[in-house]
């Protein structure tokens, strides 16, 4: 509970949320087929059909996660690669206005850093 304290509150689920609220949904149906096998007269049967549906459904629900999240991870590189090559292509032409004009940047004078560095006057009268 510390660490959601310290986390931004949003309004939606996150995939690690829909995750671990699947993984609760599926502790319930084991706990609900634990409970059925109680009622059936051959337990045994019983078992092994819902062991072999339940496990079944997790590892397809895993197969799901484990693409879904490749897929976020391939757009999302896909995203940041073209911002990178966007912003080494703004870079370049800068480059080349600056050699072109032969133009400088000029930056604050010392006395204009000074006056910014210096701590407020906070004098009360």
């Amino acid at each position: 509970f510390v660490v959601t304290q310290s986390l931004p509150t949003i309004s939606y689920l996150t995939l690690l949320d829909k995750y671990v609220l699947l993984c609760m949904v599926f502790q319930c149906l084991m706990a609900v087929q634990d409970a059925l096998a109680s009622l059936f007269t051959n337990s045994w049967l019983f078992d092994a059909i819902s062991m072999a549906v339940l496990a079944a459904l997790v590892v397809f629900t895993h197969l799901v996660f484990g693409i879904t999240i490749w897929i976020k991870i391939r757009d999302t590189t896909k995203l940041l690669r073209g911002a990178d090559k966007d912003y080494l292509h703004l870079c370049e032409s800068i480059d080349r206005f600056y050699k072109k004009t032969k133009c400088t940047i000029s930056g604050f004078t010392d006395e204009e850093v000074e006056a910014i560095m210096a701590p407020p006057d906070f004098t009360f009268g």
